[in-house]
């Protein structure tokens, strides 16, 4: 039988008794946030902001706790003293032409880490803004902006009122400098006639949310992906994770976007708000002094260019930064390797119709295939 190597025992000692310090931290936060929260009344919605606000404050002094806990550990003091990230990997760039999906499954998907996917083509013609006015006239988007506060809306991204694309574009192609971004933009349903010409991934096409049933209430996730992301350069979004334990894609059409992320073990040091699904941790700007933990982190980073395609798997917090005007198409999905999670994410919600459909949609007779074929749209969109 094989045995563990003691040198290994001794350097995996250090980061499981810090991930044990701060499993501490998050049942904490659990039994204020889902026990002694609900039973309070507030009256007033000032009132509520307040409790949030010194409940913020009172899992950060906690964590100040945690942090002379670990202190102690001479491992874990050097990386947090150092006041730097523990590692910092350049995500795995593969070529499409040497990638099989089995591969992909086996490698990536069932083991949680990312990779870069070059040279994939999902268009037969390019993508402009103006082939976007105009095939899409009347559509509207609800741009946002950055808010500056950390941790306070998800992604650090604030929502505006609703404005048509063609002021939006309008905007973007205005030589005064503009923090709006049009982010996850749902192309099935604001502008259907964008994917005339798609091809999805093969990698992508034995998605669950396909087989879930077409009804906005039990599942309204069905028809939201694509999503279109477009924004001058400057424009980006916080340290995040995605809604329902969903795989996520983003294939790059124009432009540059630099890409930080921290897979699932590591959001324990990103100072996670798992009520609102914020982090008051930055991977592009860290705060060592306010946020000391994050040194314990490994970061992945990667640059997207024309043609690139990244895969962040479920549960990988992630943020980003257009360093150049930028457009881009994102996918979130459900297959075989994380079904099972995203099903218990939503049921933790207390959203069970989800759950319930999502788990009719997997049960569905439908086999993992370790060779499928890109699919047309309208193909995928019937399968």
């Amino acid at each position: 039988m094989a045995t563990l190597d003691p040198r290994h025992r001794r350097r995996s000692l250090p980061f499981e008794k810090a991930r044990l310090a701060l499993m501490c931290l998050v049942a904490s936060a659990f039994i204020f946030l889902f026990v002694l929260r609900p039973s309070l009344d507030f009256e007033k919605e000032e009132d509520e902001r307040t409790y949030e606000r010194a409940m913020t404050a009172g899992l950060l002094s906690y964590s100040q706790d945690v942090q002379r806990f670990l202190m102690q550990d001479a491992e874990l003091a050097g990386y947090i003293r150092a006041r730097q990230f523990r590692k910092v990997t350049p995500i795995e760039r593969v070529a499409a032409r040497d990638l099989s999906f089995a591969d992909f499954y086996n490698l990536y998907e069932v083991t949680g880490r990312p990779v870069v996917i070059t040279n994939i083509t999902a268009f037969q013609r390019p993508w402009s803004r103006e082939h976007i006015r105009k095939t899409c006239p009347k559509a509207k988007v609800k741009p946002a902006v950055p808010n500056p506060v950390p941790g306070e809306s998800w992604g650090n991204l604030d929502k505006l009122p609703a404005m048509s694309l063609g002021a939006f574009l309008d905007e973007l192609e205005g030589p005064t400098p503009t923090q709006l971004y049009m982010h996850d933009w749902g192309i099935p349903k604001k502008c259907p006639k964008l994917l005339a010409d798609y091809v999805v991934p093969k990698y992508f096409v034995q998605d669950y949310l396909r087989k879930t049933e077409d009804d906005p209430n039990t599942f309204p996730y069905r028809d939201s992906w694509p999503s279109l992301f477009l924004g001058k350069a400057g424009t980006g979004s916080g340290l995040h994770i995605d809604s329902g334990d969903t795989h996520f894609v983003m294939h790059m059409l124009q432009g540059v976007k630099d890409f930080r992320l921290i897979r699932r073990k590591d959001r324990i040091v990103a100072y996670e708000d798992r009520m609102e699904s914020t982090f008051f941790g930055d991977l592009f700007n860290p705060n060592f002094t306010d946020h000391p933990l994050l040194a314990l982190a490994e970061v992945f980073t990667a640059r997207l260019e024309k043609d690139d395609l990244l895969f962040v798997p479920a549960g990988s917090a992630h943020q980003v930064v257009n360093p150049t005007d930028a457009m881009s198409i994102s996918t979130n999905y459900v297959d075989a390797s994380n079904v099972e999670r995203s099903i218990m994410q939503f049921e933790q919600q207390a959203d069970y119709d989800i759950a319930e459909n999502l788990r009719k949609g997997a049960q569905s007779k439908w086999r993992t295939r370790m060779n499928p074929e890109p699919l047309p749209w309208a193909r995928f969109k019937a399968t």
